[in-house]
């Protein structure tokens, strides 16, 4: 909603957003001892006309700093309500590649965070010959390379009988 006409003083037509990150699982401080950072002003794109409502939605994103973290939302006497609060994160899903899987792993903030995930070879009948590494970027891909790869051992060869995952069977 607009502020009543007059009421500017005491009306403000956005929220701050603060976070607190952390390592432990202690509730966290009390927002107003100032431990809480700011990350941004929710403000509308455009107030509707004076009584009337409207619906704006506000896409943003924090740089987790830390294992947890918890969000505060300041209203100092806002005109506008917030109703929802999604909150998401990118990650990198399972995958199993001729013999190798990786699990699924949280994607990076952004890409100079950047840390390496090791892989396993998915079949006891198999090895590597290279160390099984790949990273997960912070779109939630993968970066694979094209020679990351479990080899069946001697006596064994590479056969994909269900369509889904690849085995390494011994030759009759």
């Amino acid at each position: 909603m607009n502020c009543p006409v007059g009421s500017s003083d005491f009306c403000k037509t956005y929220l701050t957003l603060y976070s607190y990150h952390t390592n432990t699982k202690e509730p966290p401080p009390n927002p107003t001892k100032g431990m809480f950072q700011q990350e941004a002003v929710i403000m509308p794109k455009s107030l509707p006309p004076q009584g009337q409502r409207k619906s704006d939605v506000f896409y943003g994103s924090v740089v987790i700093r830390a294992r947890g973290i918890y969000l505060a939302f300041l209203d100092q006497g806002a005109c506008i309500t917030l109703t929802k609060v999604v909150i998401g994160y990118r990650y990198c899903p399972e995958i199993g590649s001729t013999l190798v899987e990786f699990p699924r792993t949280v994607a990076p903030a952004n890409d100079s965070d950047l840390t390496e995930q090791e892989g396993k070879c998915t079949d006891v009948n198999s090895v590597n010959k290279v160390k099984l590494v790949s990273v997960c970027l912070s779109n939630g891909k993968w970066n694979i390379t094209d020679d990351l790869m479990c080899q069946c051992n001697a006596g064994y060869e590479l056969i994909n009988e269900s369509a889904v995952a690849l085995e390494c069977k011994g030759l009759a």
